[in-house]
């Protein structure tokens, strides 16, 4: 529970037939002042799962709007805040950390990671507002729902360093709590003994092996797993079904390991035994674009259609590969085809990847074209994402380009203001004056730096006398002095020499 002086924060989710994940997703909020669980009408037993593990269950409806149920949901809420998440989704965040960092700076919103389960590439993450104040937002969209201000004003946003969700499943020190990882591998074991034991046919028990080979590999029994999986293979007698989701598997493990060999038999075993599947082909762009191979990468994509579905219903929509696709003709100095790709995905409205990326692929000019093609609804999502990015220089440049494609647009500025410490002073300036031309002089970084009390106080002191000369702002001002309090003697001569350049005469004045 939050002590008298922290925010409070209610955990919000609403769901239905989650029995196989909800557990796992409610005890990772078991902090939070309440959880509130709204169901649109399961059947199964995620009602009893919820009724142990939340503050607050609500049995709901459904009426083809997810974001009319999040405000269900959000409207049995009291906390200050509120956390989002979807039943197959678990918190991985310091609790104390998180609640200490919220709120800061008349941030309003925030940024969560969201990353698949056993995938570690940047390639899995998605940032998503997650964290924001409970009554001044509201979700708006049936279907692609997104946070709005009830308002109608601008909120500053920020990313949670260190606070991730991750999706349908646990994170690794759940799973080692739970010893997960050697249950199944017990669970496996013991359905092939049995299998075998009441002499069950070739094809259910060559199921039965691969379904131990896979969770020997989750349990990093790499050796027993390879022999196994390789008489599976061998044997021939599994259904193709069973092989395609063991293949996918192996050939996952052969490209963390580095093995290449490895990996692309499991890949032509996959493509083997999923004939007019993408998904094979997918897995051979990414390991491509691993090892550094540009032309196989542009080879494979060669065999993936637009959108497809194959004979298992998986559906597989290329553009999720936008980014490998842009960096390999980048690669092979197709410069031109690597943007058109990119504008083609923007038009599509496939969400924001990697500005950093992007940036380094195809450049600012590159950018700017790509930018263009960006609707509405995408383009708060670059920005977001340039905030998640924020440690690598080209996310301030990219910021930079979307700024002067669309001027009159918050989304840019915000963003950059949430950068605090990685601006120069030069940098903050030229966002500060950008966020008052638009009205919005509360995130004036230069000021943000002047009365950050964590930052060292030669920053804050030339923040702050370059904010005030400037923009006659008394916040900064009062950073100003207060970073001058803290200024040892002999580093004092050298800070006046610095303050008389950015402001002249005015520390001299004020004494």
């Amino acid at each position: 529970m939050a002590q008298s002086n922290e925010v409070t924060i209610s955990a919000v989710l609403i769901v239905k037939d989650e029995e196989a994940v909800l557990e796992a997703c409610l005890e990772s909020v078991q902090w939070c002042d309440e959880v509130v669980v709204y169901d649109t009408g399961s059947t199964d037993g995620t009602l009893e799962i919820a009724r142990r593990l939340a503050t607050t269950v609500v049995e709901g409806f459904w009426d083809a709007d997810f974001g009319a149920a999040r405000n269900r949901a959000l409207a049995h809420a009291t906390s200050e805040w509120v956390l989002i998440l979807d039943a197959d989704e678990v918190l991985d965040a310091d609790p104390a950390t998180l609640r200490r960092h919220i709120g800061r700076r008349g941030v309003k919103r925030h940024i969560v990671q969201i990353r698949e389960r056993g995938v570690k590439s940047d390639d899995a993450i998605t940032p998503s507002i997650r964290i924001f104040e409970r009554e001044t937002h509201q979700y708006v969209g049936a279907l692609h729902e997104q946070v709005a201000s009830l308002t109608g004003v601008g909120s500053g946003m920020a990313a949670l360093d260190g606070v991730t969700l991750w999706h349908s499943g646990y994170t690794d020190a759940v799973i080692e709590r739970k010893q997960k990882r050697r249950r199944n591998v017990e669970i496996s074991r013991a359905g092939l003994d049995a299998a075998v034991a009441e002499g069950k046919d070739a094809a259910f028990i060559a199921g039965c092996q691969a379904d131990l080979a896979r969770s020997l590999f989750l349990d990093q029994q790499i050796e027993e797993a390879l022999v196994l999986a390789h008489r599976v293979d061998d044997e021939g007698r599994a259904d193709p079904a069973v092989m395609l989701q063991l293949a996918a598997s192996v050939s996952r493990t052969a490209g963390l390991l580095e093995d290449r060999d490895l990996e692309d038999h499991w890949l032509e075993v996959w493509q083997r035994n999923a004939e007019g599947s993408a998904l094979p082909w997918a897995a051979r762009v990414r390991a491509m674009v691993t090892r550094g191979d540009a032309q196989g990468a542009l080879d494979a994509l060669d065999h993936i259609p637009t959108t497809s579905v194959d004979d298992f219903g998986q559906r597989f929509d290329r553009s999720t590969l936008v980014d490998s696709e842009v960096w390999a003709h980048a690669q092979v100095g197709a410069k031109r085809r690597a943007v058109r790709v990119a504008l083609e995905a923007v038009a599509k409205g496939v969400p924001a990847w990697s500005p950093v990326r992007l940036m380094r692929f195809v450049g600012p000019d590159g950018v700017r074209t790509v930018l263009g093609g960006v609707k509405d609804a995408d383009w708060s999502g670059w920005a977001l994402r340039c905030v998640v990015e924020a440690a690598e220089p080209e996310a301030l440049e990219f910021l930079r380009v979307m700024a002067q494609v669309r001027p009159d647009s918050l989304a840019a500025p915000y963003s950059a203001a949430q950068l605090g410490k990685r601006l120069t002073l030069e940098e903050a300036t030229e966002w500060s004056v950008m966020l008052r031309r638009l009205g919005a002089p509360e995130l004036c970084p230069l000021v943000a730096i002047a009365t950050d009390e964590t930052a060292e106080p030669r920053p804050r002191a030339l923040a702050g006398a370059l904010a005030w000369d400037v923009f006659q702002e008394e916040r900064a001002l009062e950073g100003l002095q207060a970073a001058l309090a803290l200024v040892s003697a002999e580093d004092e001569p050298e800070l006046l020499v610095a303050l008389d350049i950015v402001a002249p005469g005015l520390v001299s004045s004020a004494a």
